[in-house]
This record gives C-alpha cells, sequence and structure tokens, in this order.
C-alpha cells in the first residue's frame, strides 16, 4: 500500500526535493523462509511485489504472528525509493482504524533490507476472492465498497491518500470484512 502525507489545510503548494538518482548499495540476498529478519522469523511467503515480499512472520520474543512486508534493496533502488517506503510506515503507524491494517514498526535488517512489522490478515486479498468465487454478489461488493470507503474516509481525514487501491491491495479476513 502507498500513502503519503497531504499539505495541511490552506497549504498552498506542494514541495518536492529534487530525484535522487544515485542508485544504494544492494543489500544482501533476500531473506528465505525461517530467515530472521530483525526481531521476527519468517514463516512463510504471502507474496510478491515490484519493490519486495511479504511474509507470515513471528516475532522472535512474543510469539506475535504479523505481516513482514520487506523491500528488497537492489542496485536499481534509489535513495527515493527507500524514503517512499519509509514514510508510508510512518503515515500508516498512525492510523488506527477497525477497516485498515495496523503498522507496528518499521526497521532495517542486518543484511540493509528495510521491513515493516504489520497486523496479519488471516483470509485473502479481493483479487484471489473474485477469481475464486467469479462475480460478487451485489450484497458483498456494497459491504466491501462500505469497508474501504470508511478506511479511506478515515485516512484522509488523517492527511493520508492511498495512492494503490486496487483488488490485490485490499485484503478480506475470514469473517468477510474488508481491510
Amino acid at each position: 500500500a502507498r500513502t503519503v502525507a497531504l499539505p495541511k489545510e490552506g497549504a498552498k503548494e506542494i514541495k518536492t526535493a529534487p530525484a535522487r538518482a544515485a542508485a544504494l548499495k544492494p543489500a544482501g540476498p533476500a531473506p528465505r523462509v525461517g530467515d530472521r529478519v530483525g526481531a521476527y522469523e519468517t514463516i512463510r511467503e504471502l507474496g510478491r511485489g515490484g519493490m519486495g515480499i511479504v511474509y507470515e512472520a513471528r516475532h522472535t520474543k512474543t510469539g506475535d504472528q504479523v505481516a513482514l512486508k520487506l523491500m528488497i534493496v537492489t542496485r536499481k533502488t534509489t535513495e527515493d525509493d527507500v524514503e517512499r517506503f519509509k514514510i508510508e510506515a510512518k503515515a500508516a503507524l498512525k492510523l488506527d482504524h477497525p477497516n485498515l491494517v495496523r503498522v507496528f514498526e518499521q526497521g532495517v535488517s542486518d543484511e540493509g533490507h528495510w521491513f515493516t512489522a504489520m497486523e496479519y490478515v488471516s483470509g485473502e486479498d479481493l483479487d484471489a476472492k473474485i477469481k475464486r468465487e467469479g462475480i460478487l454478489s451485489s450484497e458483498d461488493a456494497v459491504e466491501i465498497a462500505l469497508d474501504l470507503a470508511d478506511a479511506l474516509a478515515y485516512a484522509h481525514e488523517q492527511s493520508i491518500l492511498h495512492r494503490d487501491i486496487k483488488p490485490q491491495n485490499v485484503m478480506i479476513d475470514a469473517e468477510g470484512v474488508a481491510l
């Protein structure tokens, strides 16, 4: 999920920093199932995207189950990529809503991979649900839309704009609630 901070009400312009095209030194190899990332041990891979991998993981001291989003730093990764990843997690840490996945912490592994630990949602993403079930019933579609609208309205009230709404980024939990 991509989030950005919006300007405070009354702001006349948004200033952006010049692009930093400098690539970073690549991090170590991507973690595998069973590897430790910060205080977490990866259990299984949940998905991959253009910038990283999401694992089901467990905190090694508390035993808490989390979804661990890792940004895999390669020779193509720029400072701006890392900064966006950090800003997204920092913004998400401030949100508390029943239809938003909670973010617990952010860090960097010993190998140099940035990670975000967030609430693990037992269920499936909306894309998988649609592929499995076909067209959603009107009732299900409306319920999901209302859940998402409520979450997005709350985020917007907190000056957060989600820029990557798509079925793959919407989780449906075991009770059918959209997050």
